[in-house]
């Protein structure tokens, strides 16, 4: 049994003193763009909940005409599939019988962290009336914002709005104040040394080369340009970046030049700023997925070459054109994640690379067999049933069998959970958590002795 507490939820017996304490909620609407398609009339409503001492829930629909105000509660049907109408979101009461003052607010974030909805609103719930309050009118949005890929704001088809709710204080001036606490400062202190000259006793030149715009010197030679400057941290790089850290070994001088060959100043950048802790914006992982997991893979920041490999994948469009180049680069840099996908393609395109893909110069690789035989029992095992699983249960090896037909993410995260390193081909992972699994078992044996 855990020692701390998950949940704990707090029941008044009687009407609760001002102030109320904000409650927040987030609401996952699944499966958005297609429900709202669906649902054009009628809109989408979340599941009741308890706030404040009454029920609400929470509203999405069409709203063809949102200059026109004197529409409340009633909406007609919209048999209009154009997703360039507008929407509403709405907050409703349940409870015809209270009435109520309350503040809120409204919050819809992209992928990036930006507000596409922060909206905060004091509003009157009247006696005898359902109470409706639209938290998103005006200015309109349109449906096909939410739902264009290209905005980030979908996750999986996924909308989340996160709304904070308590009930409205009459006299804010006669709340009791609450003690402020400090935050631990180290979250933001790391990211400000980043490329810090005052205190900084490591400096990199990246030289990038650029080609002369005079047509005769581009023939020529490429022109040289000035190097791009960064300076870092010796203790850092050592937690951090060690393949880095190394490289400041040769050099004697605190701030004597280390020069960086084959990675683009913006890469080395983002490299780097990812080692004090900061963060690569998804469009950045769209742009140059590639370019970052081969620096990071040179220079041993896994977190950030795992984390590019996702964003390479999601970018990537598999082809019988590029499927074996794509498979080389795999096995190249040790990417399981993609080398998973490939075989996916593979094994579910199998006719047509038989017919139009060459597989004499495939990875000489004693582990490709494997893998193909791996994706085709995943998927054999995606279409079994539960029973079917369990039945096998009762081999004496089912417990690291199943390690094999598990999907790379899954290792990975079992392996993280571990503590253990995530890096690796799919044959390093699952040999990892056997191994893991293997002491834990002579552990409890030896403890049950």
């Amino acid at each position: 049994m855990s020692s701390s507490l998950d949940r704990v939820n707090n029941i008044d017996v009687g009407t609760p003193p001002y102030p109320q304490e904000w409650e927040t909620f987030r609401f996952h609407f699944h499966n958005f763009k297609a429900k709202m398609q669906k649902n054009r009339g009628d809109g989408i409503e979340s599941q009741k909940f308890d706030c404040c001492g009454t029920k609400w829930y929470v509203d999405i629909r069409v709203m063809p005409n949102l200059n026109d105000d004197s529409s409340d509660s009633d909406e007609s049907d919209n048999d209009n599939d154009d997703d360039s109408d507008d929407i509403s979101i709405s907050l409703w009461k349940v409870d015809r019988s209270i009435s109520i003052n309350l503040d809120y607010k409204a919050i819809i974030k992209d992928l990036d962290g930006g507000y596409v909805l922060n909206q905060e609103r004091c509003s009157q719930f009247e006696l005898g009336h359902h109470g409706r309050n639209i938290m998103w009118k005006q200015p309109p949005i349109k449906l096909s914002y939410l739902i264009d890929p290209s905005n980030n704001i979908l996750v999986d088809g996924t909308l989340t709005i996160e709304l904070s709710m308590k009930l409205h204080t009459p006299n804010p001036s006669t709340r009791p104040c609450k003690q402020f606490i400090p935050t631990n400062p180290i979250n933001n202190l790391m990211p400000s040394m980043f490329n810090n000259e005052e205190t900084a006793d490591v400096l990199f030149e990246v030289s990038p080369e650029e080609e002369s715009s005079d047509i005769s010197t581009r023939k020529s030679k490429k022109a040289k340009v000035s190097p791009v400057r960064f300076y870092a941290h010796r203790c850092i790089l050592k937690l951090c970046a060690p393949q880095l850290a190394d490289l400041c070994e040769s050099s004697g001088d605190k701030l004597s030049p280390i020069p960086i060959s084959n990675v683009k100043p913006n890469i080395f950048h983002h490299l780097l700023h990812y080692t004090y802790g900061g963060k690569i914006t998804i469009n950045e992982f769209k742009q140059h997925a590639k370019d970052i997991i081969n620096a990071s893979d040179m220079y041993g920041i896994t977190n950030l070459k795992l984390e590019a490999e996702v964003w390479y994948n999601k970018c990537l469009t598999l082809s019988p054109e590029n499927v074996m180049e794509e498979l080389h680069y795999a096995e190249s840099k040790n990417l399981a994640l993609l080398k998973e996908m490939v075989m996916d393609y593979l094994v579910e395109n199998s006719t047509q690379i038989i017919n139009k893909v060459s597989l004499d110069n495939a990875p000489e690789s004693s582990s490709l067999i494997r893998d193909m035989l791996t994706a085709i029992s995943m998927r054999r095992n995606d279409n079994n049933t539960i029973a079917e699983s369990s039945a096998s249960s009762t081999d004496d090896d089912t417990n690291h069998q199943k390690y094999r037909t598990m999907r790379v993410s899954a290792l990975r995260r079992n392996l993280h959970d571990r503590g253990l390193g995530v890096d690796g081909s799919r044959e390093v992972l699952v040999a990892a958590l056997e191994k893991s699994e293997q002491v834990e078992d002579e552990n409890g044996k030896v403890s049950a002795e």
